[in-house]
């Protein structure tokens, strides 16, 4: 390459001019380096980790207390929906069985007691 081919000029470093400086580096990025936590901090963060576990097991405990809960209700139910069909199949019969009005007085007395009796254990 010939020296007439070459830029003329005087070295600028306000990148004015036929020659320059070449562009600085750019600036290293603060975030691109990894930072470390702190021993306060790994150990802020432990607790916080710990407390997490702790009320999740917490947590867990009262979700097994409730569904046992819920399948002895479910259960309770279940008795007294079976109890009261009985008490329907077994009125049902008497009614059948009746051969005079005494009878009949005597199967809605005996309604209403086991109706009182399935009231009591609702509540």
């Amino acid at each position: 390459m010939w020296s007439s081919s070459l830029p003329t000029g005087t070295v600028s470093t306000d990148r004015s001019g036929d020659r320059t400086y070449p562009l600085d580096p750019p600036p290293t990025d603060e975030a691109a380096t990894p930072t470390y936590p702190t021993r306060t901090e790994l150990e802020a963060a432990a607790r916080d980790r710990d407390r997490a576990v702790s009320e999740a097991k917490q947590l867990r405990t009262q979700v097994s207390m409730l569904r046992t809960e819920l399948d002895r209700e479910r259960s309770e139910r279940e008795q007294v929906v079976e109890r009261y069909e009985y008490l329907l199949a077994d009125l049902q019969r008497l009614e059948t069985e009746r051969t005079d009005a005494g009878t009949f007085e005597r199967v809605g007395a005996r309604l209403d007691a086991m109706v009182e009796t399935m009231v009591g254990y609702l509540r």
